[in-house]
């Protein structure tokens, strides 16, 4: 349960990027991009460092942007 929680929360990230994971088998990860690209990854720092290269986004967790987005969907979501 604690592995899908975890998976919920960087898809909202991720999806800012154009990305989105899903679990495989509970042993390792599949990252998609919108574009088609798909790469097998077995770690969450590994998940940040490949969706860097198919998103062609740097993975800034402090991007004004990104925060912005993550804020205005926490606003949605608590209405």
């Amino acid at each position: 349960m604690e592995r899908h929680h975890r998976v919920r929360l960087v898809n909202r990230i991720l999806s800012y990027h154009g990305c989105k994971l899903s679990d495989w088998q509970n042993s390792s990860y599949i990252l998609k991009s919108q574009r088609g690209q798909t790469s097998i990854v077995d770690s969450l720092p590994q998940v940040w460092a490949r969706a860097e290269e198919i998103s062609k986004k740097t993975a800034d967790p402090l991007d004004p942007a990104l925060i912005a987005t993550l804020s205005d969907r926490n606003l949605k979501l608590d209405s």
